[in-house]
């Protein structure tokens, strides 16, 4: 994603060097797009049609993120998760609260 730094000038005329609150300096990839990507594999969307789903969600200029990309992201993942599963939990006490109900839109009358 191509992100153009705007030239931005104080009152008196002095360049101001501009600071993105949103993307720090020189990323490339910002993590939530990473993020992004591993929740559009999780709800099904095929590494090679990832491309194209992202170029929907952010535009053509998600171009460069590969199958390889993705397939790199999905270790990521999955090694995370194995660390999560594998981690014990004896040493915590765990309070389990079960909550249910039923939402509906229509009106009782």
């Amino acid at each position: 994603m191509k992100i153009k730094v705007p030239k931005v000038r104080s009152k008196d005329g002095e360049p101001v060097n501009f600071r993105s609150a949103l993307v720090p300096p020189y990323v490339r990839k910002a993590r939530s797009l990473e993020e992004a990507l591993l929740w559009l594999y999780l709800k099904g969307v095929s590494a090679c049609e990832m491309e194209e789903a992202l170029s929907i969600l952010v535009g053509p200029e998600a171009k460069g993120l590969s199958v390889s990309t993705v397939a790199r992201l999905k270790g990521q993942g999955k090694s995370e998760y194995d660390a999560w599963r594998s981690k014990q939990l004896v040493k915590y006490r765990w309070v389990y609260i079960w909550v249910d109900g039923i939402y509906s839109g229509l009106r009782s009358e």
